[in-house]
């Protein structure tokens, strides 16, 4: 990849379009960029960085936001743009970020553009300009993630000698951002989550077996001579013989059921027999009661004969009085009718009379109301001239309420008047102050860059402090492991020494046990052997020996181990010691006294720091405060000129229409010039003649309409007498007629005939009470018969004695059954028990194969192995070699032959997985040597080749990925003349390659001996510009 062009607009320190040509640099491939501290260097770094994947180059800049420029316009948007070739294809992309502008709630301008440059054309690159098809598409492109990018490309500050000078651990994380080997380690810790998963599941299904063999003996009745509970009783046995004896347990309840099964069906015959005879003779008994009680019936109905005799009399001389009901009936409604008829005579008489008293009085109130027609005739005059002056009345105060409210419209005016002008002078002295305000936070926040550098600067200081206190305390822990494993060390190794003594003592009393006078020794080789070596009184054998030998060689290397890391720990605290600038030696309490000082200043500047940012949001308000009050006054000064004109003109409105008003009103007599008073007295007019009109009205219509009815009141009485005459006549006669009819029916009387009298639903009573009688004692009789000839042959027994012999034999069946109930219940019982348990025995053995099956493949993975290194350390390892031999093909002739770079394998600290510490051989000494103790030049080289060897890895892993472009964000400031002589020549070396290098740098010399610079200048504005001096 090739830079051609990178455009920057409102990005950081920069205000406006910034553009920096990289093809003006021709044929220099290596150029450094110089600038003041907060000029923006950096920011041309995140620039490129953010055109390509979206964020800023330092881990301590990826929140886009504070990209933007400080000193940009409202209506500018920040965007960065960079051409770039791949391939000899030339591409452009532009990424613009959106912001709030003043008046808006949301954020406008958002935009990306990725297109291809083919001659004067742009072709897209993606199907939709989109942040995630664009950066999937460079991407793949540039072969390289953003991590990857990062490292080998773009160098920001601190992160260019991590991978030669850090400990393992930040090796680790740097490979595994590199080259994605975190899905080995998330394999790895899915792994343990799984295992343990199983382990749990193990544990929790060995618990449920127990439990289930626990319950056995509630589950199951014990039986004395059951083999089963004597295997239970035992402290331990095998689950499978468990298994087996609860089957021949179920065979013997099987017996068991079926013997209780044959008792209760036995008992089952016997009660159902007794049963059948118990039954029949309740029913013999129930009929010999049943014949008692119905001759007991029958002789009871023999006694009620004189009485239903009686009743039946009764019914005949009913049936006869029924006969003569209606003629009574006739007769007595005739006699409503006439009483009914005199009722209303004697009423419409009386009404006649109050009739004839009202027409009298309304006669008298229509010659009253006929008197008043000439009161009618003048009210009717007067309210015609009161309506003529009307529509004139009317105009005028139309005209006066509009002066009125001209009047109120001039008052308002003038109210306006001075509050604007009130407002005018606020605003300008609240503009005053505003401008005395922003021009102290102006001068505040020039020290806003210097500032921030401190900051972040004492910020790192703080947590090198915080490292240095973690590793002190660590080491003080590994010095006590030491001494414990030293003092271990000496003890196995006394009390292996003591057991070889003590065994060659052995040796020698058993070959002197084995020596015969005369016969040569097989040590010396003398024939007399006048002092034999005693026999020792403690045996020891080889075993003991081997196992103290092994005891002691273990605390050795344990001992060693502690030392070397100790000694590991204490280089860490050394460096750590060198990076604080740190000559002497010093304490725990020192160190943590001096983090104490470095939080405070930490946080004394952070407050400092926040502080000017606060400042430089309210200086933003303040200056859109004061464009806002600039804004409003003008507003209100054309305003206050628009009100004045405005007051004027109504003036002269009024004083015109004060005249007219006048000149109109004059003909109005005094009293009526009033609308309100004038309608008042128009209204109360026509009340009066609609009064009295309405009261003639009434008075004619009333008299009219008495009239009528006093006519016909009289005539309904006439009528209504005539009928009463008739019906008087039609009463005697239907009199006569009833009389006669009682007579004729052999009534003595009219009373004898009323007591005879009887409703029907009586009679029909009477009737059925009759029938009924009969008919019971008919039935009665035939029943009697009937049982007598059933219950010739037969007799009556006491049931007691039965139903007790029933009972007895309910008793046992029942008993019988309960107990083949209890030994099924048992066997259910057993067989969901063994079910159970055989499910759990199988559970538990598939269990335990899975858990050894992942438990091997954990501890593979996990560096639980021969080398103690995960699956993930071994391929970082691989990589890591690569890099190093990539980077020594540099790294040696660029030192003269005198270094090359070595993985160590030594310990860096105490049950931590080792392998990816570097050290450098000596080839003038022949000696490793840890590469924190090279120069600042050469860490300086060696990190270079380091970081171009891992470049060349990438791409070679990559396929066809080629990287023509090297950004160093390192100052050369700590380097002394000849390492800052070595570095450059080094810089030379690899831009002959065809590499092109940019390289940031404070130092003069540097700026006189690189053949381009691009110069970063701020303005005195604040905003900074760039340049390109070439040589």
């Amino acid at each position: 990849m090739k830079l051609i062009r990178l455009k920057m607009t409102a990005f950081g320190p920069y205000k406006d379009t910034e553009t920096i040509d990289f093809t003006k640099l021709g044929d220099r491939r290596l150029f450094v960029i110089s600038g003041a501290t907060g000029a923006g260097k950096t920011t041309i770094f995140d620039a490129i960085t953010f055109a390509l994947y979206g964020s800023a180059s330092g881990s301590d800049r990826e929140n886009v936001t504070m990209l933007r420029s400080h000193f940009a316009e409202d209506d500018v948007h920040t965007a960065v743009e960079l051409q770039f070739q791949i391939h000899d294809r030339t591409y452009r992309v532009l990424r613009q970020l959106g912001h709030v502008k003043k008046g808006n709630k949301t954020k406008t301008g958002e935009r990306y553009e990725f297109y291809e440059m083919i001659d004067d054309d742009e072709v897209p690159v993606v199907d939709r300009q989109i942040v995630t098809e664009i950066n999937a598409k460079i991407e793949q492109l540039i072969g390289l993630t953003e991590e990857q990018f990062k490292q080998i490309v773009m160098l920001p500050q601190g992160e260019f000698r991590k991978l030669l000078t850090s400990d393992t651990e930040n090796k680790e994380e740097i490979l595994r951002r590199i080259f994605r080997t975190e899905r080995y380690k998330r394999m790895n810790e899915t792994l343990r989550e799984q295992l343990s998963e199983l382990k749990r599941e193990l544990s929790f299904q060995q618990d449920s077996l127990q439990s289930a063999l626990r319950n056995i003996p509630q589950t199951i009745i014990p039986r004395d001579e059951s083999p089963l509970f004597q295997l239970l009783e035992q402290d331990h046995y095998d689950t499978k013989q468990v298994i087996e004896l609860i089957g021949t347990e179920m065979d013997v309840i099987d017996d068991l059921i079926e013997q209780a099964h044959m008792t209760y069906q036995k008992y089952v015959k016997k009660y159902e027999q007794e049963q059948k005879k118990l039954t029949y003779q309740e029913m013999i008994n129930q009929k010999f009661a049943q014949l008692k009680t119905s001759k007991e019936r029958y002789e009871n109905l023999k006694k009620r004969k004189e009485e239903i005799k009686q009743k039946e009399n009764e019914i005949q001389r009913a049936r006869e009085a029924l006969q003569i009901v209606p003629y009574e009936m006739q007769y007595n409604e005739q006699i409503n009718e006439v009483n009914r008829l005199k009722e209303a005579i004697r009423k419409d008489k009386v009404t006649l009379k109050e009739v004839e008293a009202n027409y009298k009085q309304k006669q008298e109130l229509y010659h009253k109301e006929l008197a008043r027609e000439q009161e009618r005739e003048q009210i009717a005059e007067q309210l015609r001239i009161y309506e003529s002056y009307i529509p004139i009345v009317k105009e005028m105060h139309k005209e006066e309420v509009a002066l009125k409210q001209l009047k109120s419209s001039l008052n308002k005016l003038q109210e306006e008047r001075k509050e604007i002008k009130t407002q005018i002078e606020k605003n300008e002295l609240l503009l005053k102050q505003n401008r005395q305000q922003a021009l102290q936070l102006e001068k505040n926040l020039s020290r806003l860059s210097k500032i921030s550098e401190a900051y972040h600067q004492e910020q790192r200081i703080f947590e090198t402090w915080k490292r240095l206190v973690k590793e002190a305390e660590y080491l003080i822990s590994l010095t006590r492991v030491m001494k414990e494993k030293e003092m271990q060390f000496k003890r196995e190794e006394k009390h292996y020494r003591k057991l070889e003594q003590t065994w060659f003592k052995q040796q020698a009393s058993a070959l002197a046990a084995t020596l015969v006078e005369g016969d040569p020794c097989p040590v010396c080789g003398s024939t007399h052997h006048p002092r034999k070596h005693a026999e020792t009184d403690i045996l020891i054998t080889d075993e003991q020996l081997q196992k103290a030998n092994k005891a002691f060689t273990q605390a050795q290397t344990a001992y060693l181990e502690a030392k070397s890391n100790k000694q590991s720990q204490q280089d860490s605290i050394d460096l750590l010691k060198q990076e604080l600038h740190i000559r002497r030696k010093i304490t725990l309490t020192e160190v943590k006294e001096s983090l104490l000082q470095s939080k405070q200043k930490t946080k004394k500047l952070k407050a400092e720091y926040e502080q000017l940012q606060k400042e430089e949001k309210q200086l933003q308000t303040i200056r859109e405060k004061m464009a806002s009050l600039e804004n409003e006054i003008d507003r209100k000064k054309q305003a206050y000129d628009t009100l004045e004109t405005t007051y004027q003109q109504k003036t002269q409105q009024i004083i015109e229409k004060n005249a007219t008003f006048e000149e109109r009103i004059r003909d109005i007599p005094e009293k009526f010039r009033q609308l309100t008073t004038l309608e008042t007295n128009i209204n109360t007019l026509k009340t009066q003649k609609e009064t009295l009109e309405q009261a003639y009205r009434e008075a004619e219509v009333q008299l009219r309409d008495i009239e009528q009815t006093h006519t016909s009141k009289r005539a309904e009485l006439g009528v209504k007498e005539t009928q009463l005459k008739a019906e008087l006549e039609r009463l005697q006669i239907r009199k006569e007629t009833f009389k006669t009819k009682v007579k004729e029916a052999n009534f003595p009387s009219i009373e004898v005939y009323k007591k005879a009298k009887l409703p029907e639903d009586k009679i029909t009573e009477l009737i059925e009470e009759v029938e009924l009688y009969k008919e019971s004692i008919k039935s009665l009789h035939q029943q009697i018969d009937t049982l007598e000839k059933e219950l010739k042959d037969e007799k009556s027994m006491d049931l007691e004695k039965m139903r007790e012999k029933l009972l007895q034999y309910k008793r046992q069946y029942e008993k019988a059954l309960a107990e083949k109930n209890k030994h099924t219940q048992n066997k259910q019982n057993a067989e969901r028990l063994k079910g159970h348990i055989e499910a759990l025995y199988d559970k538990i053995n598939e269990l335990e194969k899975k858990v050894v099956l992942v438990q091997d493949v954990y501890e593979v993975l996990s560096g639980n192995n021969l080398k103690r290194i995960s699956f993930e350390r071994y391929l970082q390892i691989d990589f890591l070699d690569q890099i190093i031999v990539a980077a020594n093909e540099r790294f040696r002739p660029l030192s003269d032959g005198q270094y090359y770079l070595v993985r160590s394998e030594r310990t860096e600290s105490y049950r931590r997985q080792s392998g990816l510490m570097i050290d450098v051989y000596d080839s003038y000494t022949g000696q490793l040597r840890d590469v924190k103790t090279l120069s600042g030049g050469e860490k300086f080289i060696a990190s270079l080749c380091l970081a171009l060897g891992m470049s060349d890895i990438i791409q070679s892993y990559q396929g066809s990925v080629r990287i023509d472009t090297m950004f160093i964000d390192e100052g050369f400031g700590s380097l002394d003349e000849e390492s800052r002589h070595k570095s450059i020549e080094a810089l030379v070396q690899i831009q002959k390659t065809g590499r092109m290098i940019g390289v940031i740098s404070h130092v003069q010399e540097v700026k006189q001996l690189f053949p381009a610079r691009l110069e970063v200048t701020k303005e005195k504005e604040g905003y900074s510009k760039t340049k390109f001096i070439l040589k």
